[in-house]
């Protein structure tokens, strides 16, 4: 079968921070026989740097039997430069590929996924226009994320035309597919059947070798990902900070990646000797960065964005490595919550975090391991890219099978 995933913002092989979600599923359903395409931006959204060499249009490349179609969008800054880039992105993909060029072969299935619903409504025309199933992927539900995390009214002209957008696909779609736990009523809510949506996660590629022993002293927390607005990260400094007037040096914090709050953090670290702020490493290396660690770190900003429930790439980066979590996000579930995996602390209250910090500095490393554990065993039977292309496969073979 052949299946496209178009997604804006996937990454390649090698780079660092964001999600690596089609990545891993594009290399799984390859693996399953299958022939799969991403089409992505030579632009990468965390980094704000090109993946690849600009050409005069999109290029294709080769890598481990999946074949990526990077199409060059300007770069920015600020937000109207952002709006420019996501539209040349979609008008590129209709006007590029509509017409399969590049010598792709015509797709059975393409999968069009958010944040931004340009891109899935760039792909929702290519597959109409080929006669493929169109699925439509939430990964984040917007307008609604920018109302809650942003200063946007929804009478706001541009959220009614996303509203629009958002409740076209959701109806055109002959599956919706979301990351998110507890959204599918506000999905169907706003258009989508429920014969045909489905829940299937993000999740984690499953290395079988155990991390190795790395010998350090003290508790060592590790923030790895995205440092962006909504990941609330200004709270892990403000722990810090509570940690050293408590004189728990025993206690240290790592927080690294890249995006557009890094800068901002690392001037706020620079002070404290018990925090630092690190730049993102490839994700193939992040196991590295785990395996100095003895607790992962998942903050988000207390916000009613996250009632749909989550489901963060980083979360499962800490329970693939065995490590036991401290969650700082307002959510219905988690989860390595649970997992019995994880200790909770209140979002955007700094005492609170640095209170679960002391907390499992307290518990013996044994028991440490033990949480880690009941994580990894979750991470492996149901966030593993194995586990979840079953799932994707199992949905478009039906689908397509319906349509024929």
């Amino acid at each position: 079968m052949k299946i496209w995933f178009v997604n804006h913002y996937a990454l390649p092989p090698g780079a660092s921070g964001g999600p690596t979600r089609h990545l891993g599923l594009a290399r799984a359903l390859a693996e399953r026989g299958h022939d799969v395409t991403v089409v992505a931006s030579v632009f990468d959204h965390y980094s704000r740097q090109d993946h690849r060499p600009r050409g005069d249009g999109p290029m294709t490349e080769d890598v481990d039997g999946v074949t990526y179609v990077w199409i060059p969008t300007p770069a920015y800054e600020s937000t109207a430069k952002r709006i420019v880039n996501m539209t040349s992105f979609a008008l590129q993909v209709v006007r590029k590929l509509g017409g399969l060029g590049l010598g792709l072969a015509t797709p059975d299935v393409v999968v069009g996924s958010s944040p931004h619903l340009l891109a899935p409504l760039a792909a929702e025309r290519i597959a109409r226009r080929v006669g493929a199933v169109f699925v439509m992927e939430v990964r984040d539900i917007w307008p609604d994320s920018l109302v809650d995390l942003g200063d946007l009214s929804r009478r706001h002209p541009a959220i009614m035309a996303l509203r629009a957008i958002e409740g076209h696909l959701y109806r055109a779609a002959d599956e919706v597919v979301t990351v998110l736990p507890h959204a599918s009523a506000h999905l169907v809510s706003r258009g989508a059947d429920p014969a045909h949506l489905h829940v299937i996660p993000n999740g984690v590629a499953i290395d079988d070798e155990p991390l190795p022993a790395v010998p350090h002293e003290g508790l060592v927390a590790v923030y790895a990902g995205t440092m962006g607005v909504a990941n609330g990260l200004g709270v892990v400094i403000d722990a810090g900070e509570v940690l050293q007037a408590r004189r728990r040096d025993d206690i240290t914090i790592r927080l690294v990646g890249s995006g557009p709050e890094h800068a901002r953090l690392a001037a706020r670290a620079a002070a404290l000797p018990n925090v630092s702020v690190e730049p993102a490493v490839p994700s193939d290396e992040i196991r590295s960065v785990l395996a100095v660690a003895d607790v992962g770190l998942l903050t988000l900003r207390d916000s009613p964005v996250f009632r749909w429930g989550i489901s963060p790439t980083k979360l499962f980066d800490y329970m693939a490595a065995g490590l036991p979590v401290i969650v700082s996000v307002r959510s219905p579930g988690d989860p390595a919550s649970d997992a019995g995996a994880a200790l909770r602390a209140e979002p955007g209250d700094a005492v609170s975090l640095a209170d679960a910090l002391v907390t499992m500095a307290s518990m013996a490393p044994a028991e440490r391991h033990q949480m880690g554990e009941r994580g990894r065993s979750v991470a492996r039977g149901v966030h593993s890219f194995d586990a979840l292309a079953a799932r994707y496969e199992s949905l478009v073979e039906t689908a397509t099978a319906t349509r024929a």
